[in-house]
């Protein structure tokens, strides 16, 4: 039952990142920070197909890398971030259309978080441990912590 409500959830923020996508401005010094969403939503899509299968065969081997899964998920996250950050500073007067870049982000990480939760259920259900594919990330960049 409870990767039903992962799924719903995950459905969510796909329709969030939808409704991003329609402001999403296709400006050149954007083109960057796009490709880097691009291939972070081929990643986190991966990530749920392959989290889902590993439910449906009861495979708690590959549900186990998603400690590493995580890790890769959250350095794309920042890599994104840092491009915004930083195009927001090199044009401060397009703020507003760099902002949901970052809301696209933002919701891809929550659907990873999703898959990992499944996979937390995938272990609990075989092992009876309760574990914590996601744990506490800290991550700096120029003057900031970014906290996941």
């Amino acid at each position: 039952m409870k990767a039903v409500s992962d799924l719903e959830h995950a459905g969510d923020h796909a329709r969030d990142i939808a409704l991003a996508s329609l402001n999403l401005q296709r400006e050149a010094h954007l083109k960057p920070v796009l490709i880097l969403i691009e291939q972070f939503s081929k990643f986190t899509e991966k990530l749920m197909r392959d989290m889902l299968m590993a439910y449906v065969k009861k495979d708690w081997h590959f549900a186990q890398t998603g400690s590493q899964l995580a890790i890769e998920a959250n350095e794309q996250h920042v890599e994104i971030y840092q491009k915004c950050v930083l195009a927001m500073k090199q044009n401060s007067e397009q703020v507003e259309q760099i902002l949901p870049y970052v809301a696209v982000a933002n919701s891809l990480e929550q659907i990873v978080e999703c898959a990992l939760n499944i996979g937390e259920w995938i272990i609990y259900r075989r092992t009876g441990e309760i574990v914590e594919l996601k744990r506490l990330l800290v991550f700096r960049f120029n003057k900031g912590v970014l906290f996941y």
